[in-house]
C-alpha cells in the first residue's frame, strides 16, 4: 500500500495594499515626511488602482539617510483577530452540526479549518505535465489525471468549472510527476499536493504524483493511478483533509486494490464544501497562523519546494518582527529554490518595491530605479496586478528623473498594455 496522505498548507503574506500608509505597523524609524509622501502616492494611483494624470509625487519634508533593514511599513497579514468566546461557540456548533452529518466526511477536515476556491477564479486553470522522462512515467498518466478532476467537477453539481491549458504561468494548478521520493513530503505518499490558501480563498496549488509504484507491486495499474490522482485532485479541489472510511478516495492510505471511483461520500462532501455559505464558511476559516505552524513542523526535506514554503513561512514571521532584511533574504532563498511559485514571486516582488519607494523617498533614484526594475518580473509572476501597477506608476517617474527617456517609456507602454490603453 502507499500512504498518500499530502497536503499541507503555506502561510503567506498579504501585499495588497503595497504603497500605502494608512493602518500599517510602522517601523521605529518611520517619520511623518515618508507617511505624508506614502499618502501623496497613494493619491496619485487612485483607489482603482489606476493612474491619474497627476504632477510627480511631493518631495519629503526632509532627507533621511537610506537604511538598509527598514523600509517602508509594510501591512501584516490578513489573519483575522483572535475570535471572541461567542465566536468560539459558534465556530463549535458549525462543527458539531457538520460532524452530525452521516453522509458525508467534511466535518472530519472542518476540524483544522476549511478554503475553497472562489468563484472569481472559475474557471480553475490546471496544467498537467504532457510528457515525462522521469522513471515509471507512461503516457496514459496525464489523461488519467485530467479525468480525475473531470470526475470532481462533473459531480460538483455546476459548482466547479476546469479549463486545462499549457501554460504554468496562467494557471492555478500545476501538476508534475517525480520518480524522486524526495520530492515529496513523506516517503510513503504518493502524491504532494501543496495548496496555498488566503482569506479569501484558494489561491494556487503545486502538485506532484509519484511514477513509482506502490511497495509489493511490480508495477502501477491503471486503476492505482487513477485513484492517487482522484485523491490529490481532491485536495486540490479544497478537501484538505482525509475522510475516516477506507472506502472514500478521500481515506488517507491508497491501496493497489482500491477502485478508482469517487463514492457517494466523497461527492456529498465537495458540495457541502462549495454549497456552505459565506458566513458559516468563515465561522471555520483555514487558520493560517496554525497552518505556518503545521507546515513548519515538517521534518527536513531534500524538495525544493518544500524549503521554499518553510522559508516563505520564515520570512512571514521576520516581517512581523520588522526584521526586513532578514525577510528579503529569505525570500530571495525561497525564489532560488522555486522560481515559479506565484506567491514567492508576490511576496519578494512585493519587498523589493517597498525598498525602491523608501530609496525614492531618500532620493536615492538610481537605488529605487534598481529595486523597481527586480519588482516588476515578480509582480508579473505574482498575478498581483494592483500591486504592479504601483509599481509601475512610481517606476516611471523615477525613470524620467533620472533623464532614462528610453526606460520609460517602455514601462510605460506596458503600464498602458495592463490598463488596456
Amino acid at each position: 500500500m502507499l500512504k498518500a496522505r499530502s497536503l499541507k498548507f503555506i502561510a503567506i503574506l498579504t501585499f495588497f495594499h503595497l504603497i500605502s500608509a494608512p493602518c500599517l505597523a510602522q517601523p521605529k524609524n518611520w517619520d511623518q515626511g515618508l507617511s505624508n509622501m506614502m499618502d501623496g502616492l497613494e493619491k496619485e494611483v487612485g483607489k482603482d488602482g489606476s493612474p491619474l494624470p497627476q504632477d510627480l509625487p511631493p518631495e519629503p519634508q526632509q532627507e533621511k539617510p537610506a537604511s538598509s533593514s527598514s523600509p517602508p511599513a509594510i501591512p501584516p497579514q490578513s489573519t483575522p483577530v483572535e475570535p471572541a468566546a461567542d465566536h468560539t461557540q459558534d465556530r463549535s456548533k458549525v462543527l458539531s452540526e457538520l460532524l452530525a452529518i452521516k453522509d458525508n466526511y467534511l466535518g472530519n477536515i472542518a476540524e483544522q479549518g476549511l478554503t475553497r476556491w472562489n468563484t472569481e477564479n472559475m474557471p480553475i486553470k490546471v496544467f498537467i505535465e504532457k510528457t515525462s522522462s522521469v522513471k515509471g512515467f507512461d503516457p496514459s498518466f496525464p489523461t488519467i489525471l485530467e479525468n480525475a478532476f473531470k470526475s470532481w467537477a462533473d459531480k460538483s453539481q455546476g459548482k466547479l468549472e476546469i479549463n486545462f491549458g499549457d501554460s504554468v504561468q496562467e494557471a492555478h494548478i500545476v501538476c508534475r510527476w517525480t520518480d524522486d521520493h524526495n520530492d515529496l513530503m513523506s516517503p510513503k505518499e504518493g502524491g504532494n499536493t501543496v495548496v496555498v490558501p488566503t482569506q479569501e480563498g484558494i489561491a494556487s496549488v503545486d502538485m506532484k504524483i509519484l511514477t513509482l509504484p506502490a511497495p509489493n507491486a511490480e508495477s502501477i495499474s491503471p486503476s492505482y493511478m487513477g485513484r492517487v490522482c482522484l485523491h490529490e485532485a481532491g485536495h486540490a479541489l479544497g478537501l484538505t483533509g482525509h475522510s475516516p472510511e477506507r472506502a472514500d478516495v478521500m481515506f488517507a492510505t491508497v491501496y493497489s486494490t482500491d477502485a478508482a471511483a469517487l463514492t457517494d461520500r466523497d461527492i456529498n462532501s465537495l458540495n457541502e464544501l462549495y454549497s456552505m455559505d459565506e458566513e458559516t464558511l468563515a465561522s471555520i476559516k483555514l487558520n493560517q497562523d496554525r497552518a505556518m505552524q503545521e507546515t513548519n513542523t515538517l521534518l527536513d526535506s531534500k524538495n525544493p519546494q518544500v524549503n521554499a514554503v518553510q522559508l516563505n513561512n520564515e520570512a512571514a514571521r521576520a516581517l512581523k518582527a520588522n526584521q526586513f532584511e532578514v525577510a528579503m533574504k529569505k525570500l530571495e532563498a525561497a525564489h532560488k529554490l522555486d522560481p515559479a511559485n506565484k506567491l514567492v514571486c508576490a511576496n519578494l516582488g512585493a519587498v523589493y518595491a517597498n525598498y525602491g519607494t523608501i530609496a525614492g523617498m531618500t532620493f536615492n533614484l538610481k537605488g529605487a530605479a534598481d529595486y523597481y526594475g527586480k519588482a516588476v518580473p515578480l509582480l508579473e509572476t505574482g498575478n498581483n496586478k494592483q500591486a504592479l501597477v504601483q509599481v509601475l506608476v512610481n517606476y516611471v517617474k523615477v525613470l524620467k528623473m533620472l533623464n532614462n527617456k528610453a526606460e520609460a517609456n517602455k514601462i510605460e507602454s506596458k503600464l498602458q498594455s495592463i490598463m488596456g490603453h
